[in-house]
């Protein structure tokens, strides 16, 4: 009896004993089902496709890199009033005035005032899409060497205009603001009524202190909304995009060859010499020199000279022919009347107009290896062959040639255009990515060049357009279908281990 109650209470305890040893067993293998159910979920997750980040349009959005003549890659100068000096300012330098990377644009005078800025315009757009363009900026201005207090002020904007656009353009969008010493945030937003925008940057003094400074970095114009086609909103608003907006195609020639233009309601010098030689410093130059006298403002009605125009000889139309050919022969009896008559009033000879020779303009193109995917052509990044540029006249719809790169020195240039708006696709080489924009729409003005850098980075590994249709083309639901089936696997092997770990015990 005494030996069946003791081995009675060894088994009470051997089974205390066991709870107690399983109750860590337990805890380890309801840990191992929340990590089996966690990692499931991670599984799932990872196996969708991940958001896609908003696309910066801009060309060297953070004024990075080279400046040419003290400006940006990427940007063009303006200046309405005033003689500012661009800069590139480093954070090396003046830290505070970077806000991002290692340079930002820079504008200053001394003891002088200027409305004056930078501007890009960007292709490719959506019609009926809103756009959002933002820009860091601030301003030093101050009468002494404080580099950290101002006593002016400086008024700062960011404006979006409709294709290429003129910051003096009385249709452009601003946001305003004062930013003094610190830089803060300026940001715009407009419906694309074509294909493209021209974004600017301002500055704007109007007391003439010692230092007046403006600063530009960080710049961005993101898509904010997907395009709709409601009132006032054309899709396809390809052929809306101007480079000047004005009464005359073309210059006007006199009976003598002279090209020149009539001022009209909202012409300026810039506006002119972008429909008559090309939107370039050296046309903008030619016509100031040829009209000294004008200024800053024009009067409507005004006479501009543009220069002499290449003339054509033009053969006698038919009806004058004609007309000659009917005029009377007098008769040998009254042959001295005749030859009175004839003298006194000679046969008219048909006067021909001189007909002007529109020049033609180009488009140079040229892919380089962006060996730092910057976006921007620098030092010692050299030529790419095998990609392919295709030129669409949009307007038309034609393609007018395609180029592949290597086959000539580069920059390439398709020739011979007359003024339209274009469209220049890239095709990049197999085994690299674009590093630019792939696709640039462009109005080009009459006889003007245009020259267009893209951009292409090798990528190792970089999946092909194949494999991404495929990825892209697979149900939504199988990327939780996998999830759900290594959530399985791992709770079952969860499971299978934590048998295995008590069984053994025993």
């Amino acid at each position: 009896m005494r030996s069946f109650q003791s081995s009675r209470a060894a088994i009470i305890i051997d089974r205390s004993q066991a709870r107690m040893l399983m109750k860590p067993k337990i805890v380890v293998f309801l840990r191992g089902i929340a990590a089996a159910t966690l990692a499931g979920g991670l599984l799932a997750t990872a196996v969708q496709a991940a958001p896609v980040p908003t696309t910066n349009l801009l060309s060297n959005p953070g004024f990075e890199g080279s400046f040419p003549s003290g400006v940006a890659s990427g940007w063009t100068k303006w200046v309405v009033s005033g003689s500012p000096t661009y800069n590139s300012i480093t954070s090396s330098v003046a830290a505070a005035r970077v806000a991002e990377g290692v340079s930002a644009q820079q504008l200053e005078a001394a003891n002088a005032t200027y409305t004056a800025g930078l501007q890009q315009t960007v292709t490719g757009l959506t019609a009926g899409t809103t756009y959002r363009f933002t820009l860091s900026a601030h301003a030093w201005a101050t009468s002494n060497d404080d580099s950290t207090a101002s006593t002016g002020s400086i008024t700062l904007k960011a404006g979006i205009g409709q294709g290429s656009g003129y910051a003096s353009d009385t249709s452009n969008v601003w946001s305003s603001a004062q930013y003094i010493n610190k830089y803060g945030s300026l940001s715009v937003d407009a419906v694309a009524v074509g294909t493209s925008l021209t974004v600017f940057t301002f500055a704007s003094t109007t007391v003439a202190l010692k230092h007046n400074d403006a600063y530009f970095d960080n710049a961005a114009l993101v898509a904010v909304s997907t395009a709709t086609t409601g009132a006032g909103v054309q899709a396809t608003g390809a052929q809306q995009v101007l480079i000047a907006p004005t009464n005359f195609a073309v210059p006007t020639v006199d009976a003598s060859g002279q090209q020149f233009w009539i001022v009209q309601p909202g012409d300026t010098l810039i506006r002119i010499a972008a429909v008559a030689c090309g939107n370039t410093i050296e046309c903008l130059n030619k016509i100031k020199a040829l009209n000294p006298d004008a200024g800053r403002m024009l009067s409507v009605g005004q006479k501009i000279i543009l220069g002499q125009a290449e003339t054509v000889a033009v053969a006698a139309t038919p009806e004058a022919t004609a007309a000659a050919a009917e005029t009377p022969t007098p008769d040998p009896a009254g042959a001295a009347e005749a030859t009175a008559t004839v003298m006194a009033e000679p046969t008219a000879i048909p006067t021909v107009e001189p007909t002007t020779e529109a020049p033609s303009g180009a488009i140079c193109v040229q892919l380089y290896d962006d060996l730092n995917g910057n976006g921007v052509l620098d030092a010692g990044e050299s030529s790419v062959n095998g990609g392919v540029f295709t030129i669409l006249d949009t307007g038309s719809g034609s393609t007018l040639g395609t180029y592949t790169t290597g086959e000539k020195p580069e920059p390439f240039c398709f020739e011979k255009l007359p003024p339209a708006n274009y469209r220049i696709s890239l095709q990049a080489p197999a085994g690299y990515v674009a590093t630019t924009r792939a696709e640039w729409d462009l109005a080009l003005a009459m006889g003007s060049t245009a020259n267009l850098e893209f951009g292409a980075q090798q990528a190792a590994g970089a999946p092909t357009p194949a494999s991404a249709a495929e990825t892209s083309s697979q149900p939504a639901w199988l990327g939780s279908l996998v999830g759900a089936l290594g959530a399985m696997l791992l709770l079952g092997g969860a499971g299978l281990a934590g048998y295995l770990l008590l069984t053994r015990r025993r």
